[in-house]
């Protein structure tokens, strides 16, 4: 028999066996999940916790969405369905609580067409454009380029780009991609860019948006829940 818990604490060894490292460096990214305002969920049977995630929040639109970030599955309850039946009860329960859409960011193609299965059928670009629905597709134009000088200023980018999610969840968001990408500011404008590829962007404010375009490197999935439209919802997100 299968318990479905919300609030439950979530286990380091289940999280070091689904994205490596050790319990310690487990303990740790569960700690900041959780100071960013995280929702941990877990499905349990007598023999431990079998799958279990967390729900970050976010409000776009007057619309409550649940970011869900971190699913995995015991080595030992692969195979098994938990994931489905996890995000299943998840949305159930979610709904009871007015969130009007579900969304992740699958790894690849291979879990995102799994996750389809399971009932995300809304795709959204993952990225810039997400904060301009119905924008052309995205590249830096070849007009005079921007002039972009990097900044450490949180405080700012927060304000430019964060409104969707708490504080702390940005600062989780901006610390999981510090390896992977440069924050970015052009006058009042702000931006977050590939490191490896400049000319694409995670993010970028509203402004930004009518002088550089990017092509989305992935597609966020989203599960809506009830009737109410699913708004684009902006990035950056933890990933």
């Amino acid at each position: 028999m299968t318990l479905f818990e919300v609030g439950a604490p979530l286990s380091p060894r289940l999280y070091a066996e689904g994205f490596g490292g050790s319990e310690g460096e487990a303990e740790a990214a569960l700690s900041a999940l959780s100071a960013a305002g995280a929702i941990s969920l877990r499905l349990s049977s007598e023999g431990g916790v079998l799958c279990q995630g967390a729900a970050l929040p976010l409000f776009v639109e007057g619309c409550r969405i649940l970011y869900l970030y971190a699913l995995s599955t015991a080595v030992a309850a692969r195979g098994q369905g938990h994931l489905r039946t996890l995000i299943r009860e998840t949305a159930q329960w979610a709904l009871t609580e007015g969130t009007t859409a579900l969304c992740l960011l699958p790894a690849d193609a291979g879990l995102a067409e799994a996750y389809r299965r399971m009932g995300f059928t809304i795709a959204l670009p993952a990225g810039a454009n997400a904060l301009t629905a119905g924008s052309e597709k995205f590249s830096l134009t070849e007009r005079a380029p921007l002039s972009l000088t990097p900044t450490s200023d949180r405080t700012f980018l927060y304000g430019a780009l964060g409104g969707a999610m708490s504080r702390e969840a940005f600062e989780l968001t901006l610390d999981t991609l510090a390896d992977a990408c440069l924050t970015a500011r052009w006058g009042d404008e702000a931006a977050i860019l590939s490191r490896r590829e400049p000319s694409r962007a995670l993010a970028v404010t509203t402004g930004l948006a009518a002088a550089y375009r990017t092509v989305p490197a992935a597609e966020l999935l989203a599960m809506p829940l009830g009737e109410r439209a699913v708004p684009p919802i902006p990035e950056p997100l933890p990933r």
